[in-house]
């Protein structure tokens, strides 16, 4: 029985690889025809064939083609440099003399300037008997009754833009008798106004080795170009007597 089995799948073993070989050489010859075929080529309307004996209809192979769209012409891109422009003119700032603010009222004076006119000052001074003995008996100073001065003035003018007077504040400090071999003291603060014409007054506080006293002066500045010449007369009363001074000299404006 078992023999029997052996020699039925010996044989099965064998049909199988029969049929296989045979399939193999199928595959194969089937590879070298569908070779040997030529591809495929595309013409035009065309006929291929056509019997001239037996009235059959012609045959004919279909060719497409694809005609593509025609493309719209693009703009032309023009890139434009940026404009060139000039830097924006920065004008230096310029100093202004601030307002008054509203909140006060029209009532506050606009910001005034001012001009320093001081100079040298010379003249002499004619004093009283009375201030000559004053000077002998309290200050043992001997003095004739005329002595020369020469000192300095201080002076600074407010003005405004307009016509009309400006303000003075002067300090004039001289020293008297000094051909006499003396240097008599003399401090005067004088406050006044002065023309536009030149012609100025003023007053105020004298004080010299004879006493404190009050001085009133007047007078008037010539101007020659950019000098200022003035030409003041001072009394100044006191108990003792009477001192009368005239002076001049000369300044530059400066601020």
């Amino acid at each position: 029985m078992r023999a029997q089995l052996r020699l039925l799948v010996l044989n099965v073993g064998v049909f199988a690889r029969g049929v296989m070989g045979a399939a193999l050489l199928g595959l194969f010859f089937a590879a070298s025809a569908v070779a040997q075929v030529p591809p495929l080529v595309e013409t035009q309307w065309q006929q291929i064939s056509a019997s001239p004996v037996v009235p059959e209809p012609p045959v004919f192979q279909l060719q497409w083609q694809h005609r593509p769209y025609p493309r719209r012409p693009m703009p032309p891109v023009v890139v434009m440099p940026p404009a060139l422009t000039p830097p924006p003119v920065v004008q230096s700032p310029q100093w202004q003399t601030p307002g008054p603010p509203d909140s006060l009222g029209p009532s506050v004076p606009p910001v005034v300037q001012t001009v320093n006119l001081s100079g040298p000052r010379f003249g002499y001074t004619s004093l009283s008997d009375g201030v000559v003995q004053k000077l002998k008996e309290e200050r043992q100073i001997e003095v004739g009754s005329m002595i020369s001065q020469f000192g300095w003035q201080f002076e600074k003018q407010f003005y405004n833009n307009g016509d009309g007077l400006t303000i003075l504040n002067e300090w004039v400090g001289l020293l008297g008798g000094l051909e006499q071999s003396l240097a008599i003291p003399s401090l005067s603060w004088l406050v006044g106004f002065r023309t536009r014409e030149g012609a100025e007054f003023g007053l105020g506080p004298n004080l010299t080795p004879a006493g404190v006293a009050l001085a009133v002066a007047g007078g008037v500045t010539f101007r020659a170009g950019a000098v200022n010449i003035p030409l003041n007369v001072a009394v100044v009363p006191s108990r003792a007597g009477v001192r009368v001074s005239m002076l001049t000299g000369f300044s530059l404006r400066t601020r």
